[in-house]
């Protein structure tokens, strides 16, 4: 395949801004990361699992390279030992999240638009649920 298309598919997917973006705003503002901590997880989860699925990504050290980034985000979530907490601001980014996903100019993901919404949603839900009253729950029993 030529360098200059694979390129071009790679500045087309989300990740290649939200990864550094992430990680920057990560590492260098510190009040933030309850912020980030769950959109952190989720774009690492749906990420690999659109490496997986990948047709921009065929062989197999393009997509060794995929997860290596996509992990960076859970990585560094352990290195930090960030509180998880749910707070609005973590509410409001999630509410924003939809955006470049609809706005996006061509789509190159084997999911559909409207399902990575739905798995964003569906999974910050389930995370912001365990964060909320499942580990409280357990903390009474400490």
């Amino acid at each position: 395949m030529d360098i200059a298309k694979k390129i071009y598919e790679l500045s087309l997917q989300i990740c290649t801004y939200v990864i550094p973006l992430s990680l920057i705003l990560y590492y260098y503002f510190p009040k933030i990361r309850p912020v980030l901590f769950i959109h952190m997880i989720i774009v690492a989860s749906i990420g690999n699992i659109e490496t997986h699925n990948s047709i921009i990504f065929p062989t197999w050290w393009e997509k060794i390279i995929s997860y290596f980034f996509h992990a960076l985000l859970i990585l560094i979530l352990f290195l930090f030992k960030t509180s998880s907490y749910i707070n609005i601001y973590s509410v409001l980014l999630n509410i924003l999240v939809p955006l470049p996903i609809l706005f996006h100019p061509k789509w190159l993901y084997t999911m559909s638009k409207e399902r990575m919404i739905m798995t964003y949603y569906i999974k910050y839900i389930v995370i912001a649920f365990t964060i909320l009253v499942i580990f409280p729950f357990f903390k009474k029993f400490e």
